[in-house]
């Protein structure tokens, strides 16, 4: 088995043991042997650090004998950086269930695939944010202009801006868009409202 695998495997175990733990009627040895179980692997996960950290350094070529380790190599990998911090948080906050399930997001400093499906994820993210930007000013538009018309036809959902920009929300993700859709058709005072 190579490291990889291995650690693959652990951060699967931790996660099902995370879950089982969140039955409440599990009994306190099965409990108390998961709860080992997953301090066992936190302690794997630490000493997997510390060789990958320790495996970074390079021996001196002018002084024999003489181990560097490499501080700044180690760091410079976002990855190794993650990896540092799921394991501090687990040791300073083992008893939060979170983050005990933050390692398994090791998966992903472990499947090349998976980091490039994140440096995706990240480096897409500033579109998203103008895409979400450009449909809030498209809402606020519509919900001026929804206020302007319906307001009158129909106070519950168009009586005001706010109540317009969740309306069209509602109508956008097809949360029972009919009720919208019949009230400004037929009429909200004679159709619905008493």
């Amino acid at each position: 088995y190579s490291l990889p695998a291995v650690t693959s495997i652990l951060n699967v175990v931790t996660a099902i043991a995370s879950g089982v733990l969140t039955d409440e009627g599990l009994d306190e040895s099965s409990k108390s042997t998961l709860e080992r179980v997953e301090y066992g692997i936190l302690w794997w996960f630490t000493a997997e650090a510390i060789v990958e950290f320790l495996g970074s350094g390079e021996y001196d070529i002018d002084n024999v004998g003489e181990y560097r380790v490499a501080y700044r190599e180690y760091f410079k990998d976002n990855w190794n950086i993650f990896d540092c911090l799921v394991v501090a948080l687990g040791h300073i906050f083992a008893s939060f269930r979170v983050v005990r399930l933050l390692r398994l997001l090791k998966l992903v400093s472990v499947n090349k695939n998976m980091q490039v499906l994140v440096a995706g994820l990240v480096e897409g993210g500033r579109f998203i944010l103008a895409i979400c930007t450009l449909l809030a000013l498209l809402f606020y538009v519509f919900a001026v202009i929804g206020t302007d018309i319906y307001q009158d036809n129909d106070p519950v959902h168009f009586g005001s801006l706010d109540l317009s920009m969740m309306s069209l929300f509602r109508a956008a993700t097809l949360e029972d868009w009919t009720d919208i859709m019949y009230i400004n058709i037929y009429g909200g005072g004679e159709f619905f409202y008493p």
